[in-house]
């Protein structure tokens, strides 16, 4: 199989694909994960795909080389949603040449659209363009989270008072949520005692690995690690079962309409409850330790050949 990684953040401008070192390590390391199970990888950018095959590609061989035309087999969708990249899309879709399926990736990036579908596991979500004072009535907690509907990377996030949603104005596609107190730490876990989010990424319905993420001392809420953030790596065994039993509801749903997925579920827990952050189809490859790396490597590329036989 010939596999296409369309990335946004790829360009031919670089002898790498990448600036960051790191992506151009992770990505060199799966491209020889997939070799070693049959699959070659192409990497490339959006606007170099066509209907079966790429204009401009990346291709690792000890080394990074760069070669023209050739076809491929199926599109690992890592690009942004611009006009031209949502057609391109649908385009491949209809022709079932892209992964994760378009819809699924829709539903992970729309953070109200996630808390509507998964209202037990999620905070209740308003609009900001909702009448403010109306918002305020309907939350209980005296502090707010307030984040964009789309985008993910911890942009955008404020954490504010409650009544000074009064003073602030906010675009339309800005979200209001009820603050997620995480600050006791995760249940059964000595080690983590402090504010946090959890991450376990999914593959086919199965837990593949877990971390969980801390924020910087001088940062009382961020804990994205580009910001500061400290990554904790957690063995399954030690993921909280209230953690996995929302996997599975989240899962249960999906599994009828993506019989092939993959995707990382951020969750906040807050007196042994978790609440779900956030859902992300396109999880970095970065963020592992490379025994990690291979683990999820693995199962990503078998879920691929599961989709290229659909």
């Amino acid at each position: 199989m010939r596999l296409c990684v369309a990335h946004s953040e790829t360009s031919f401008r670089r002898k790498e694909p990448f600036a960051d070192k790191e992506m151009n390590e992770a990505y060199a390391l799966f491209t020889e994960e997939s070799m070693r199970n049959g699959v070659k990888v192409l990497l490339t950018k959006s606007v170099y795909v066509r209907a079966g095959y790429t204009t401009k590609n990346f291709l690792f061989d000890k080394s990074w080389k760069k070669i023209n035309k050739c076809k491929f087999d199926l599109v690992y969708d890592k690009f942004d949603y611009s006009k031209f990249e949502k057609n391109l899309r649908k385009r491949l879709n209809r022709k079932n040449l892209v992964f994760n399926e378009p819809t699924f990736g829709i539903i992970c990036k729309d953070k109200l659209l996630t808390s509507i579908i998964f209202p037990k596991l999620c905070k209740q979500a308003f609009l900001a363009r909702e009448n403010m004072n109306k918002i305020i009535k309907k939350i209980k907690s005296n502090r707010v989270i307030v984040k964009p509907r789309f985008g993910q990377c911890s942009k955008g996030i404020k954490v504010l008072k409650k009544n000074d949603l009064k003073q602030i104005k906010l675009g339309d596609n800005y979200l209001v949520q009820s603050f997620i107190d995480s600050s006791k730490g995760i249940p059964r876990n000595e080690k983590i005692n402090t504010t946090h989010d959890l991450r376990v990424h999914v593959v086919n319905g199965k837990l593949n690995h877990s971390f969980v993420r801390i924020p910087a001392k001088n940062k009382a809420f961020c804990t994205n690690v580009k910001d500061g953030g400290q990554e904790i790596q957690m063995k399954m065994k030690d993921v909280p079962y209230e953690v996995k039993k929302a996997v599975k509801k989240i899962d249960k749903v999906f599994e009828k309409s993506f019989p092939t997925r993959i995707y990382s579920a951020d969750f906040a827990i807050e007196k042994n409850k978790p609440w779900l952050i956030e859902l992300n189809s396109k999880p970095s490859f970065v963020e592992y330790s490379t025994a990690s790396q291979k683990k999820f490597f693995s199962a990503i590329i078998n879920a691929l050949a599961d989709a290229h036989a659909v």
